[in-house]
């Protein structure tokens, strides 16, 4: 019997194979654990809470951004259309200002309030 083979249920397993089940187990077990820190609460917010912040109601900015798709793509369909009537050019227009207001709604991010120190 060699030195480096070992008895097993089975049959002979060599030295090499055992430890090559073992370093994969080990590296499997090492894997699973984080090598940095995690920060599994983090709070993102697109705005800040200070009242001198910018702020705007995220909601209707998400609609906004929706609603934003949704006349881009039909502006580019009539915008591809051939042969456009005089209705189509007036849609067309509509459209682009349609374009134009969503995009300023999408884009807003809010006011700021008080820029100036209250009190004395």
């Amino acid at each position: 019997m060699d030195i480096a083979t070992v008895k097993h249920s089975q049959g002979k397993l060599t030295f090499f194979t055992i430890l090559a089940i073992g370093l994969a187990l080990a590296f499997l077990a090492l894997g699973s654990i984080p090598w940095y820190p995690q920060q599994e609460y983090r709070l993102e917010m697109a705005k800040k809470s200070g009242k001198n912040e910018k702020h705007a109601n995220l909601k209707a900015r998400e609609k906004a951004a929706e609603e934003y798709e949704k006349t881009k793509a039909e502006y580019m369909e009539k915008l591809r259309q051939p042969n456009k009537s005089a209705e189509d050019k007036q849609n067309l227009g509509k459209l682009r200002k349609k374009l134009e207001r969503l995009r300023k709604k999408k884009d807003f991010t809010g006011e700021n309030h008080s820029q100036n120190k209250k009190g004395n």
